[in-house]
């Protein structure tokens, strides 16, 4: 399916997303939609029922998938936002990375240390989701340029430090 016939719910189209394990021991951002149906690494059906999608108004949201089960899209699925809860769960995320840096600065083999790695780890308390997006999107998005928006970058650092 193109890009462009991606079916959206008009409510959550060109927002940013939040994709949490639901263990929150892992978060990784999108800047919209399309983005995150674009990257089939999380896009994958066997992960779908793992992760916890949300957007930068606190909405849930639930995958939509094509007959074959693809991703395709994602909507609203009702209710209130709850923002608390959306950010209490990144902070929980920030807290569970910070607890294994020293595993995680060990598998680097001495390319960084502990305090560098915790530097990278924002403050999200008391920060709205757009704020806690825009804290987080450096390091535990993909990188898109602008000019391919399908143009994925995974080779960024000290994203694969955090987020896998």
């Amino acid at each position: 399916m193109s890009a462009s016939k991606v079916p959206m719910d008009a409510a959550i189209h060109g927002r940013a997303v939040f994709v949490i394990t639901n263990d929150d021991t892992t978060v990784h951002l999108y800047r919209d939609v399309q983005s995150l149906v674009l990257d089939t690494k999380e896009g994958d059906a066997a992960r779908l029922g793992s992760v916890g999608f949300f957007n930068v108004r606190g909405q849930r949201l639930a995958p939509v998938l094509s007959a074959d089960g693809a991703l395709t899209g994602l909507r609203n699925v009702g209710g209130q936002p709850d923002v608390r809860a959306v950010q209490a769960r990144l902070c929980t995320v920030l807290r569970n990375l910070a607890a294994t840096v020293e595993a995680r600065v060990a598998k680097a083999a001495g390319a960084i240390t502990v305090e560098e790695a915790l530097r990278l780890l924002p403050e999200l308390d008391g920060k709205d989701l757009q704020e806690c997006y825009d804290l987080l999107e450096p390091v535990f998005s993909h990188a898109y340029r602008d000019s391919d928006p399908k143009a994925r970058d995974d080779r960024d650092w000290w994203h694969n430090l955090w987020a896998h």
